[in-house]
């Protein structure tokens, strides 16, 4: 058969006007030679053809709604939190590399302006978490004085085996405390440039 070719008919049966009936016919026979009539330029012909069955195979994506049960609730909870994360700690190491901007800072003042955005309870929930999470691990670098300073500290005597002097350990306190409210004003002048 070539391109062009109409099937009028299957096995003895007209199909020249419903090719469904076509299709269904060549699907469901089970014998050896299929016998079609087709028209040609006008012109009728008989063939004889033996079908080939070939399996073919499609991979494809579906997708469907998560149950909504406890687990599955606290499964993704988990997931989401661990992602965000993941993705401060990333913007942490990037922006000590020098990889991101400074300008993409936020203080309170941007964060405020961010969250009075939010369109929803779900968004304004979901944003206090991400603030509280990023506070937390922020807190938790090795930076005088955050908490993170402090255990550095404490790993640091560990090691000697002995206490550092109260007055060195004020002063780093102080100059870390010094660079911290710097680097707030620092942030909080181009949140108000940003968002004013």
């Amino acid at each position: 058969m070539k391109q062009g070719d109409i099937i009028v008919s299957v096995n003895s049966e007209n199909v020249e006007n419903d090719q469904n009936r076509a299709i269904e016919l060549i699907s469901s026979f089970e014998g050896d030679v299929l016998q079609f009539e087709i028209k040609r330029n006008s012109e009728l012909m008989k063939i004889d053809l033996t079908p080939k069955e070939e399996k073919t195979y499609y991979i494809g994506v579906q997708f469907k709604e998560v149950e909504n049960s406890l687990t599955n609730k606290i499964y993704y909870a988990s997931l989401n939190t661990s992602n965000l994360f993941s993705s401060i700690l990333k913007n942490i190491k990037k922006l000590i590399s020098g990889e991101n901007s400074n300008a993409q800072l936020m203080g309170p003042v941007g964060i405020s302006e961010v969250v009075s955005k939010t369109r929803s309870v779900y968004e304004f929930v979901y944003m206090l978490a991400m603030v509280s999470i990023s506070l937390g691990l922020t807190n938790l670098l090795p930076f005088p004085p955050l908490d993170g300073g402090k255990i550095l500290f404490l790993i640091i005597e560990a090691i000697r085996k002995k206490p550092i002097k109260q007055e060195i350990e004020l002063q780093i306190q102080l100059w870390g405390f010094a660079i911290l409210i710097a680097l707030s004003i620092y942030v909080t002048y181009h949140d108000i440039l940003r968002f004013f």
